[in-house]
């Protein structure tokens, strides 16, 4: 099943999500930069942190998956793409989860801003 999406996702024919792969995969380093940075702010630090887990075990699960399903299979006696692939797509994955953890909280810290009389 896994392989049919990878296979899907990744084929010369789905010129949108594979662009969007390469895409997350160039992002994925100014992620990590720019979370380390809000690791700073006190305000954000508990967010930075929790994103930063979400987004590591995001990248994981991407990269264990490709690399089952469609690295393997495909690129098995080159062991450069293999290395290149896995990279990329551990670094595709971390950015997709930075970016859906960080819109998760931005949109809670709005949602708990209009809750509190206060505003804080």
């Amino acid at each position: 099943m896994l392989g049919i999406i990878f296979d899907t996702i990744i084929s010369p024919n789905n010129r949108l999500l594979r662009d969007l792969f390469w895409q997350l995969d160039s992002v994925g380093p100014w992620l990590l930069a720019g979370l380390m940075l809000l690791l700073l702010i006190a305000d954000w630090r508990r967010i930075a942190v929790v994103t930063l887990a979400f987004s590591a075990l995001c990248g994981l699960a991407t990269a264990v998956v490709l690399h089952v399903n469609y690295v393997m299979p495909i690129w098995r006696t080159h062991e450069s793409a293999i290395r290149y692939l896995d990279s990329s797509a551990a670094w595709a994955g971390f950015a997709a989860g930075a970016f859906a953890a960080l819109v998760a909280a931005a949109a809670y810290r709005v949602m708990r801003s209009k809750r509190s009389p206060d505003g804080a």
